[in-house]
Formats: structure tokens, C-alpha cells, sequence
């Protein structure tokens, strides 16, 4: 019979989107996406294991992750307190003061919590200071660090 309305068939359902090679920062709807960012993300995407975590210190990014394709440590932050897990709700201040903090580099602390917490990479915009930890990518607006066993083993 006639397909019910509203309806579509599910081969016709649009392809993930690929990042394009951008040579000029775009908005996706309201939100700016450089250039530099989608540089960093198609290489974290051509690099990283599917199963890695990611921390940013750009908290209230929600594209990072969604064109990374990465879990994040702390990402869209304004979404957390509603869309977040309540057992989760005591973290998210935490995970925000260590998130902000990468701009400063790292302390004992916030490497042991980004060690605990399974984060391999850091994405990093602004000042840069004090992360040991390998850099594997960077351009002028992103570091992108490796968090290796020897970051984690203080």
C-alpha cells in the first residue's frame, strides 16, 4: 500500500558530514568554526582511536565534539544541567575549573583528574604554558597535545 505520510525511507537518510577542507572560517548556524578548529579536528578525526576522550578548554564548545567525533571530558556546557547525568552534576564544576585551567598548562592535580577520567588528547586555545605532554598538532589557533602514560604516571 501507500507509504504512511512522514515517512522516508532509510537508505535516503543524509550522510554524516565530512568535515570540508576550509580555507575560511564558517558559521554553522549561530556558532563560529574556524579554519584553525576544523584543521585540528580533521586531524584529531584521521588520528585518534574512536573510543579516545578529549579535553578542550573551550567548555562551551558543543561543535568540537560533534565534528571530532569524540567523547569530550567537559563540552557544551550550558546543555549539562539539563541534558547532563544527575550522578554527573557535582563533577561538571570541577571538570570545568580543570578544563579552563589547560590555558595555564598543568598541575598535579588536573593531570591526575584528566589521567582518571581516560583523557588522551587536549585541545587547547589561548595561551599556552606549562603542558609537557607531546604536542601533535598545532596551528595558530589550536595545540592539539597527546596525553601519554609517562603525562600519567606522576
Amino acid at each position: 500500500g501507500p507509504e504512511a505520510a512522514g515517512t522516508t525511507d532509510a537508505t535516503q537518510a543524509p550522510a554524516d558530514p565530512e568535515p570540508q577542507p576550509a580555507n575560511e572560517d564558517m558559521r554553522v548556524g549561530s556558532i563560529e568554526w574556524s579554519v584553525e578548529r576544523n584543521q585540528a579536528a580533521v586531524w584529531l578525526r584521521n588520528n585518534a582511536r574512536n573510543d579516545g576522550i578529549l579535553a578542550t578548554n573551550q567548555v562551551e564548545q558543543s561543535m568540537i565534539p560533534a565534528v571530532v567525533r569524540l567523547r569530550t571530558y567537559l563540552s557544551g556546557l550550558e546543555y549539562q544541567a539539563m541534558y547532563g547525568s544527575r550522578s554527573m552534576t557535582g563533577e561538571v564544576p570541577v571538570r570545568d575549573a580543570y578544563s579552563r585551567s589547560l590555558t595555564e598548562g598543568l598541575t598535579p592535580e588536573s593531570v591526575s583528574a584528566l589521567c582518571s577520567a581516560g583523557v588522551d588528547w587536549l585541545w587547547v586555545e589561548g595561551a599556552l604554558t606549562g603542558i609537557t605532554a607531546p604536542v601533535v598538532f598545532a596551528n595558530e589557533g589550536v595545540t592539539v597535545y597527546r596525553l601519554t602514560d609517562s603525562e600519567c604516571v606522576q
